[in-house]
């Protein structure tokens, strides 16, 4: 045969095995294929098998945590003149937490009490979280519960206690916390919005003369009592509520509540304490004010808005002591307010119905980008 014959036969033999190759590799292809497809949707299922015990897990726990917490809860004595009960529960790792907070319907108010609640959360869980996860079972519980006071002039009240407990129900730590909250700016208020500057010398001694003559007292309670931070009060109907942890005082476990006469502290007491808190009002947002002409007095150095809006340009600087005529409450934050002729916006919170020392003001109105250096 010669070699073109033979060149031929070889290349008509190859012509004859292509296709049963390449249907082979198609095959194997298709095979691949399959399993990687079978293979993707087990990882798939394998994924909403794994969410779904993880949400299953989660629900349980946090079940779990409520009800340890509700009998906690009844054996802390508390009061609660306002607020419906709301509750924060969580988990990380080997810890745990269940937190009643009051829920007011005013805004300002609840986005406070919110911030409290979540700082309270999150110092625990910094001082008592570990890097150890145990399935189902936790180290350490945080129970916070709260008391909700009506108070005097516009500021009501709340105190928490902050009792952490570890697995064996043993109570490890007892934690008080207290704000204060003025209806009328709808926000959280400093002290020096109800007290004068230097009042808690006058609470000390208010303190000290009480338990002059009690017994079973601790050997340290006078230095303890001097310490104004280890004390809290809230306002309440019938006075100054003082509450402190026992320990302090008689050296053993548990919470110490005295009250105190609003006549014992008049000359340190910036509000009006003839008028009692009824009920909390819930201020919705671009109420008006009943009385639109009234005269308010600017209670420190604050920024002047041409919109109710603090993004807004800022026109003026009024100093403590400014007298302006309120028109109207622009919304939940400002109001509306008549300064030489001119409306402008001011925030609530720095408004006050009362005389407030005079030192002048500052007119910017011709330097409008002084708007990004505002002071708040």
């Amino acid at each position: 045969m010669s070699k073109s014959s033979k060149k031929e036969v070889i290349e008509e033999l190859k012509m004859e095995e292509t296709p049963k190759i390449t249907r082979s590799t198609k095959n194997k292809k298709r095979k691949i294929k399959k399993k990687f497809i079978i293979s993707g949707i087990c990882v798939l299922i394998f994924i909403i098998l794994l969410i779904s015990l993880g949400f299953v897990y989660s629900i349980k726990t946090k079940e779990m945590i409520s009800n340890k917490a509700d009998k906690y809860y009844k054996k802390m004595e508390v009061n609660k003149d306002f607020g419906k009960n709301k509750k924060l529960i969580s988990y990380s790792k080997d810890v745990s937490s269940s937190i009643r907070y009051p829920f007011v319907g005013i805004k300002g108010i609840d986005n406070d009490i919110l911030h409290d609640v979540k700082k309270i959360e999150k110092d625990y869980y910094k001082k008592y979280q570990s890097n150890k996860f145990v399935f189902n079972k936790f180290k350490y519980y945080l129970f916070v519960d709260y008391d909700a006071y009506y108070g005097v002039d516009d500021i009501v009240s709340v105190v928490y206690y902050a009792n952490i407990v570890n697995n064996k129900n043993k109570l490890i730590s007892e934690n008080i916390y207290t704000s204060n909250y003025s209806l009328k700016e709808a926000c959280k208020v400093k002290d020096n919005y109800i007290f004068v500057e230097g009042y808690t010398k006058n609470i000390s001694n208010s303190l000290l003369n009480y338990y002059k003559d009690k017994k079973e007292l601790s050997k340290n309670y006078k230095d303890f009592l001097k310490e104004d931070n280890k004390y809290h009060y809230a306002l309440s109907k019938d006075g100054i509520l003082i509450i402190m942890n026992k320990k302090g005082i008689y050296n053993k476990k548990g919470i110490e509540k005295i009250t105190f006469k609003y006549d014992d502290f008049k000359n340190i007491i910036n509000i009006d304490t003839t008028k009692n808190v009824k009920k909390i009002k819930k201020i919705s947002r671009n109420e008006k004010l009943t009385d639109n002409k009234k005269i308010m007095y600017i209670k420190t150095k604050t920024n002047v808005y041409a919109k109710a809006n603090k993004n807004s340009d800022v026109l003026l600087i009024l100093e403590k002591g400014e007298v302006v005529e309120q028109l109207e409450l622009g919304n939940i934050e400002f109001s509306k307010v008549n300064y030489n002729d001119k409306d402008y916006y001011v925030l609530f919170k720095y408004l006050s119905d009362k005389p407030v020392a005079k030192l002048g003001y500052t007119d910017v109105s011709d330097k409008i980008e002084i708007k990004n250096k505002a002071i708040l």
